[in-house]
């Protein structure tokens, strides 16, 4: 899905991971399908470009990502059937952007941002995405988590 950048021109592009809502406290949330008990949250700060705001409830994750102090366009939900979720943030449109994704493995959150500029390369020339920089970090590990 495409939502329009605030500015001038360009997009930014993200997977849609739908919404959870909160189940019954008494029944299990992966069988109820909501987002269970909270386990924990927090704010955290990345190489100075992005913050991650977070909350980890027992089948789902809510983050809200903000790369280079901008608000990348809301949180999005990470759940069992959605591990993951990737957005493209232009910094000037057509030449450089950054690339985010954040993903559950094993019970384990984890955060890439890499920053990317766009080149020619071959001939007859062609544009092509290269990666400048980029950094891998796990957030947190979390053995209550259901997914």
């Amino acid at each position: 899905m495409l939502w329009p950048r605030l500015g001038s021109g360009g997009y930014w592009k993200f997977t849609d991971l739908g919404d959870g809502t909160d189940g019954p406290s008494s029944q299990d949330c992966s069988v109820t399908g909501g987002k269970g008990k909270k386990l924990d949250s927090d704010k955290i700060g990345i190489g100075n470009v992005l913050e991650l705001e977070y909350i980890i409830y027992e089948c789902a994750i809510e983050v809200k990502p903000g790369i280079a102090g901008i608000n990348t366009g809301g949180t999005y939900t990470l759940s069992a059937t959605q591990k993951g979720v990737s957005t493209i943030w232009p910094i000037v449109s057509e030449v450089s952007r950054y690339v985010f994704s954040v993903y559950v493995e094993n019970k384990t959150l984890w955060v890439d941002l890499e920053m990317q500029h766009r080149t020619l390369q071959g001939f007859p020339p062609e544009f092509v995405w290269r990666k400048t920089w980029g950094t891998k970090t796990k957030v947190g590990s979390w053995a209550n988590l259901k997914f």
